[in-house]
């Protein structure tokens, strides 16, 4: 079914809401069509079906990709992620126009993944420790920001998830 902003489904359910993880486990997807802040979003291994994010996409946690299809349909459209991405066998589909924005102190990206927009933004108060996956491609089609919170001199730390072992950027 959809997110939308009126209540429905099995028992009234209504949409997630920020201290809530929302799990897709099943074979039936849906499109998150409102403007969504929630803790974290799974879609598990079992989850064969496509979630398609058509508003902006809050997560105040994580996002794991386990099976099915998480899919960007609009450039308007960003899925903001304060701590980390995760691809263990799912998909992302960014169609041109996704944007993925990294803005937690701690966020990294694990799995091999393509990405269309990427920013990191710093934080005003601390650096940022970004962690990637050691042994991981992420390929960027679109364009990649990281910027830093210069006026305090607050930086982003890009590092592997194993010491001295290498992660990769593609930027096509």
């Amino acid at each position: 079914g959809n997110w939308s902003n009126t209540s429905g489904g099995a028992s009234n359910g209504s949409i997630p809401g920020p201290a809530d993880n929302a799990i897709f486990d099943g074979a039936t997807g849906g499109t998150i069509n409102t403007p969504t802040e929630i803790l974290g979003l799974t879609l598990d291994a079992a989850f064969s079906d496509t979630l398609t994010v058509d508003s902006t996409l809050d997560l105040n946690g994580a996002l794991f990709l386990a099976g099915g299809t998480l899919e960007q349909i609009d450039a308007a459209d960003t899925i903001t992620i304060a701590d980390t991405w995760g691809n263990g066998g799912g998909s992302y589909i960014h169609n041109g126009v996704g944007v993925i924005q990294f803005s937690g102190p701690s966020p990294g990206i694990y799995g091999n993944n393509t990405f269309f927009d990427v920013t990191i933004t710093g934080a005003d108060t601390s650096n940022v420790f970004f962690t990637m996956e050691e042994a991981t491609t992420q390929t960027i089609e679109g364009t990649f920001t990281a910027q830093g919170n210069i006026d305090d001199l607050y930086y982003i730390q890009f590092r592997s998830s194993t010491f001295a072992q290498p992660w990769f950027i593609d930027a096509l």
